[in-house]
């Protein structure tokens, strides 16, 4: 009976992730808590140490609330590599999966770690510097607190190759797998090939290219046959950068400064548009171009390798050289009139190891 009691043993699963309240890295948490409930619970018990559990809206899952940490670095740093060692001497799990950047002193406690941030790849612009200063500093900080502990993972997890051969570069790592965080059954089947309505889904970071598709809208607005209308996730209260753009591009008669959309409106918002442009000049994925083929919109987006990887195969998109304004005013005029040349794209597996789905991501690393 003895030996029956401790085939039958639950195992413990912590998933780490106070710093995670908003955007794509909070859909990617839900998403990873609702495969880990739908797909372990049968054999692993689940523990998620969040900011607030109301954020996360899945049953089935032990929630330690953290909402202080957010508060100040120091107190992230005091939980990542004093408290989180504490916590796992306290509940005694048997995997530790770190979903937000750094990787915490859990003791001999199984981890791993999955890296959402690319901010210490990227080279800023002097402009970018002037409106986004403290992102200085945020490269700064993520090289060195990636570098911290982070050989005590079994693995580390990024979403694209292209950040899979950056980590390798800068710290030497053996084993990072590439994990696409794709939703399942989609069917990514474009739904108009022409339309008048578009639309950027983005916070307004310096990096995230706004200026260029504002300044193609400025050259369509010159164009009188045309009624075409833009709307933007920002309305100048963001930040210096969202204030900026504002005051530059206020004039601009088609575009609608909506600010940040909650994401319980999203799933309408994408209804009611037929393009998606994203200019974004970093991405450690970019979730929506993923959500836009969901909805079988048209994709006009930079052409980096993020954007590439992200859209995968599909018969929708068109890229564009980032920075040209006028390229982009052509592609967005091309659609309007249902002139536009989409790309036909086959996606390519990254290299192993490579997962597509939470699911398999899971189960390959707790097993």
């Amino acid at each position: 009976m003895q030996s029956s009691a401790k085939k039958m043993k639950r195992k413990h699963l912590v998933i780490s992730a106070v710093n995670l309240v908003e955007g794509g890295t909070l859909t990617v948490l839900r998403d990873c808590l609702a495969s880990a409930r739908r797909d372990l619970s049968a054999d692993w018990d689940i523990t998620a140490i969040v900011h607030k559990s109301d954020l996360i809206g899945i049953e089935g899952i032990n929630y330690i609330e953290r909402p202080e940490i957010k508060k100040s670095w120091f107190r992230r740093i005091l939980f990542e590599y004093v408290e989180s060692k504490k916590i796992a001497e306290d509940i005694n799990p048997d995997y530790w999966l770190a979903m937000h950047d750094m990787s915490p002193r859990v003791g001999n406690v199984r981890q791993s770690v999955y890296c959402h941030n690319a901010m210490c790849f990227y080279s800023m612009s002097w402009k970018e510097m002037f409106y986004e200063p403290k992102l200085i500093l945020f490269s700064w900080l993520y090289g060195l607190f990636y570098r911290i502990n982070i050989h005590s993972n079994e693995c580390v997890i990024v979403q694209q190759e292209w950040v899979r051969n950056e980590f390798f570069a800068k710290f030497n790592l053996k084993r990072i797998v590439v994990a696409h965080p794709l939703h399942e059954n989609k069917s990514n089947v474009l739904l108009k090939k022409s339309g008048v309505r578009f639309f950027y889904p983005s916070f307004p970071r310096a990096f995230k290219n706004f200026e260029t598709l504002l300044s193609a809208w400025e050259i369509i607005e010159k164009t009188d046959a045309l009624d075409l209308h833009l709307t933007v996730t920002l309305n100048g209260n963001e930040n210096r950068y969202s204030r900026h753009l504002v005051k530059k591009f206020q004039h601009l008669q088609s575009v609608d400064f909506v600010g940040i959309i909650p994401k319980s409106e999203m799933q309408e918002k994408y209804k009611n548009v037929d393009c998606v442009i994203f200019p974004s000049l970093l991405e450690t994925w970019g979730l929506p171009l993923s959500e836009a083929k969901e909805h079988g919109l048209a994709i006009i987006a930079a052409d980096l390798p993020y954007a590439h990887e992200a859209i995968g195969s599909y018969d929708a998109a068109s890229f564009y050289s980032a920075k040209n304004a006028n390229e982009l005013a052509e592609k967005i005029i091309a659609f309007s009139k249902g002139e536009l040349h989409f790309e036909k794209i086959i996606s390519k597996d990254a290299q192993q190891p490579f997962k597509n789905n939470w699911k398999d991501l899971l189960s390959y690393i707790v097993n």
